[in-house]
């Protein structure tokens, strides 16, 4: 009988009788919810040599007829199977149609070079921004690692999922992706690695979602497929175009230096807070703050050393100990960490603003300024540019709220200084998007308990402790515009 090679492109649906020649480009197990030491189906991507894709599943029952038969990567001639119409959420290709294997399905191994090993089918970054939110199907997805965010927990069925955000670029475009479990290990292993190529990373088969008005990508647990430099064209190809630029910017990613993403939309898409409003929180999550730097936290802790995997490194012997890796790394970065005593009319705190947002703004990795420091036996000593740069200036913070209470530090991820957003934000509090609330006046009336008496913010205020912040005219014409407004005095 003649093999159907455009078995895959049919829109009637096949007959269990033909015979289909593909290539198994994806395989996996999904594990049973009540016992995930065993599978409750085997998952496959097929694809023919027209370069089609279609699903294909083993059900429970045959998991031990089919699993030692079938292998990723391996061309099959498959008969006699089942045909379902192909539905569902995240559906790892667009076909119509999806297969299932039978008892009496046979499967005979074969060869074809004209089917790729893998079968990617990039999508454009442009393509996947204007996808509606519930976009149903998988994609494909490579560029070139940009940025790394810090790793994080997230708590899934009871569970603790470890949770990373990268940022990769493609025809200078860039889009965030999501990566979860056992893949964060993977990422985190290559920036520890100290590999000094061009970070090109492929996910297949992730998912598209929508997080604040823009689509990102995500891995789900067990079907995506991370490639790192791989040696395919795909990622041939993005190496030789990105070559012909400047690629600076993406070797960072594993020495050490900034890599930035734009975020000045933080003004129009994250709800705005006063300080006594963020001390005040009832939910995590992210704010933007309008205030002015008192002071600059003095040395030694504007910079430390660091695993390249952002997390501090303590010196051991001759190495350095990594509490994220949990062993020694010989791979390490200077980073700043600035602590930043910081007032707003309604209350003072401490933002702290890490490695990439001060190499933004000073235009200088921190290595380099430690190095030069070095030089001039002065790394000990707090650079004069900090003081000049930051103090009795309004700068916007994007700052996190990890813990809901009082809280005197709070972590910075975005600070801007822009001399149009500021007046627009003073002036008019931006333009607002659906449902993002607008900040609340600069003396806004005190919150309520649950006994309904008004919260008290009985805490010392940090500006207490340092007299000589006080003296200065600008913060004491803060202090003075403060205290006129009506709101509780502040010891002077």
């Amino acid at each position: 009988m003649d093999i159907q090679y455009d078995l895959l492109e049919m829109i009637a649906p096949p007959k269990e009788s033909w015979k289909i020649h593909v290539r198994v480009i994806r395989l996996w197990s999904l594990p049973k919810f009540k016992d995930p030491k065993s599978s409750s189906s085997i998952e496959m991507v097929l694809m023919n040599e027209q370069g089609t894709t279609m699903h294909a599943s083993v059900g429970e029952d045959l998991i031990s007829v089919f699993e030692s038969s079938i292998s990723e990567g391996t061309v099959y001639v498959f008969t006699y199977f089942g045909v379902n119409n192909n539905c569902g959420l995240y559906r790892t290709t667009s076909h119509q149609f999806r297969l299932f294997f039978q008892d009496r399905t046979t499967v005979l191994p074969s060869f074809c070079d004209a089917i790729p090993l893998h079968g990617i089918k990039l999508v454009p970054f442009r393509e996947i921004m204007g996808y509606s939110p519930h976009h149903p199907f998988l994609v494909d997805v490579a560029g070139v690692m940009a940025g790394v965010e810090g790793e994080r927990k997230y708590m899934n069925d009871d569970k603790l999922i470890n949770m990373m955000v990268i940022h990769i670029e493609n025809d200078g475009l860039r889009l965030n992706i999501i990566v979860l479990g056992e893949m964060v290990d993977r990422i985190k292993n290559f920036l520890a690695s100290g590999d000094q190529q061009l970070p090109i990373v492929i996910f297949q088969f992730a998912r598209v979602k929508n997080a604040g008005g823009t689509n990102i990508v995500q891995n789900i647990m067990y079907g995506t497929r991370l490639l790192i430099n791989p040696d395919i064209p795909e990622a041939l190809m993005l190496r030789k175009s990105v070559y012909y630029r400047e690629i600076s910017q993406y070797m960072s990613v594993v020495s050490g230096k900034p890599a930035y993403l734009d975020e000045d939309e933080v003004l129009y898409s994250i709800g705005r807070k006063t300080i006594k409003e963020l001390r005040a929180a009832a939910d995590v999550g992210f704010y933007i703050v309008r205030a002015t730097v008192l002071d600059v936290e003095p040395v030694p802790s504007w910079w430390y050393k660091s695993c390249v995997c952002s997390v501090k490194a303590e010196a051991n012997a001759d190495e350095y100990f990594c509490d994220g890796y949990n062993r020694d790394v010989n791979n390490v970065v200077d980073r700043y960490k600035l602590n930043l005593l910081v007032f707003d009319g309604t209350g003072t705190t401490n933002f702290v603003v890490f490695d990439k947002e001060v190499a933004a703004l000073f235009g200088r990795i921190c290595t380099e300024m430690v190095k030069e420091l070095n030089e001039k036996g002065k790394a000990s000593k707090d650079p004069t540019g900090f003081n000049e740069f930051f103090l009795d200036k309004e700068f916007l913070f994007k700052v996190e709220v990890e813990t809901t209470g009082w809280c005197d530090t709070y972590d910075v991820s975005v600070i801007r200084s822009d001399s149009t957003n500021l007046p627009r934000w003073r002036d008019t509090q931006g333009p607002v998007k659906s449902g993002v609330p607008r900040a609340g006046p600069i003396n806004p009336m005190h919150p309520r308990g649950e006994d309904g008496c008004f919260v008290c913010d009985e805490s010392p205020d940090p500006i207490v402790k340092n007299l000589s912040v006080i003296k200065r005219p600008v913060v004491r014409r803060l202090l003075d515009e403060f205290n006129m407004s009506g709101a509780p005095s502040i010891k002077k």
